[in-house]
């Protein structure tokens, strides 16, 4: 969904939960500030037919916005946005519908770092966290404060102590992740993602815990230890496995358990390097990557039985129309692109 129709979604109250994540990750970068205020004056002035109120005192509405959103309840839900009441706006003369709007848009600024939940992690409350992301459409590199670094693939995101490396190192991911570790043998180096939990003290990773997949750690350079998080499987017996350079640890669910098995360099590790890369592998797993990578929404016309074809490809810093154009030819299908919206024409059999 184009960034102004999820907007518009929002402001109606008609963002499904997924949404409104999307929603939460583009509006952290503060690159996307001066545009996301312009498009939700826009799209509120669409809604509202209303003139926004201008020339605000932001101190004392953000004092406003922080008192409301400690009132919320604990599940971070929030109401539709007409709904709400006027809460901590500036004491000057004006209509309390005017009012309203203005309460409702200031509110909506900061949502996405206040109201809308970020994944469930098991923290101290008495520590300050910090999440960095990278949105549906980005990759981002942090450089943690021992030295470490983190590269995060679209739609992932990692949360830390404020003091990271003072006491311990622990990170929390969501999506997936490479990390380069430095060493400290004094203070083991910890991922806890889905179901699994890496140990490492001087290594470098990659942690594949996005919902759609299987779980994967897959070990690059020095050693990591991988077992299930307890805090997450109280009820399964303990399982863990030492991984050494090219071996990959993959957590299927409880049927299959924790199984260990070689893996490619470049498939597995080339995103971090802005490359896309596909070896034998399933349209259906294509797409998804495809949306992830660069914030479209694809949709499927034809032979469905087709999205279990194989196809191979690698692709560097290519705009999503030669990356479909070069799979279309190999795979058979055709497509059409309409902004964020993109639609995959399969025929009935596969090119030869």
């Amino acid at each position: 969904m184009a960034k102004e129709d999820l907007i518009k979604a929002f402001l109606r109250g008609e963002c499904s939960e997924k949404e409104l994540q999307e929603l939460r990750f583009w509006m952290s970068l503060p690159e996307n500030k001066e545009e996301a205020e312009s498009l939700f004056k826009m799209k509120w002035e669409e809604i509202s037919g209303e003139e926004l109120i201008t020339g605000f005192d932001k101190e004392t509405v953000f004092d406003g916005i922080q008192a409301r959103v400690r009132e919320l309840d604990g599940k971070g839900q929030v109401t539709r946005i007409k709904d709400r009441e006027a809460y901590g706006y500036p004491r000057k003369k004006r209509s309390l519908r005017g009012a309203k709007i203005f309460f409702g848009l200031a509110l909506i600024f900061l949502i996405g770092y206040f109201v809308i939940p970020a994944p469930s992690i098991s923290t101290d409350p008495a520590i300050e966290q910090i999440t960095r992301v990278a949105p549906r459409g980005y990759r981002n590199t942090i450089t943690l404060m021992d030295g470490s670094t983190a590269t995060l693939n679209s739609e992932s995101s990692i949360t830390y102590a404020k003091d990271f490396g003072k006491e311990n190192r622990i990170i929390y991911l969501t999506g997936e992740a490479f990390f380069r570790v430095a060493h400290d043998e004094t203070k083991p180096f910890v991922v806890i993602s889905k179901d699994l939990k890496t140990t490492a003290l001087g290594t470098s990773f990659n942690v594949n815990a996005y919902e759609e997949n299987n779980e994967a750690i897959s070990l690059a350079t020095g050693k990591v230890k991988v077992e299930l998080n307890t805090s997450q499987n109280a009820d399964t017996p303990g399982e863990e496995m030492i991984l050494t350079p090219g071996e990959q640890a993959v957590w299927t669910g409880l049927t299959s358990g924790l199984t260990k098995r070689e893996f490619d360099f470049r498939e597995i590790l080339s995103w971090k390097n802005n490359v896309i890369y596909f070896n034998n592998t399933e349209l259906k797993s294509m797409i998804t990557v495809l949306e992830k990578w660069y914030d479209v929404q694809i949709s499927v016309e034809g032979d469905t039985d087709r999205l279990t074809d194989n196809g191979t490809g690698k692709f560097k810093n290519e705009s999503l129309e030669n990356v479909l154009r070069s799979l279309g030819f190999t795979m058979g299908f055709t497509y059409q692109i309409n902004e964020k919206k993109i639609t995959l024409r399969l025929t009935e059999e596969k090119n030869d």
